[in-house]
């Protein structure tokens, strides 16, 4: 997913700006300028799964933009 790192809208596992370095690659730039057009949540769901804590968390989150559309 997309997040801000550093200030910087990026994927935190890219490979060509990863979560450390101070600039914006291409692909994360056009995915940043995606967020900004009118997109539906709902049509672009994701399946999101990690454990913290001994604690299992699921859910959905929009592709694009990262918005929380559902929790478990």
């Amino acid at each position: 997913m997309y997040e801000i790192i550093n200030d910087i809208y990026k994927w935190k596992d890219c490979q060509h700006c990863g979560d450390e370095w101070e600039y914006q690659c291409y692909e994360c730039e056009k995915a940043e300028e995606e967020t900004k057009e009118p997109h539906s949540c709902n049509d672009n769901s994701v399946y999101y799964e990690f454990t913290e804590d001994n604690h299992r968390y699921h859910g959905y989150e929009c592709g694009i933009c990262g918005k929380i559309l559902q929790t478990g």
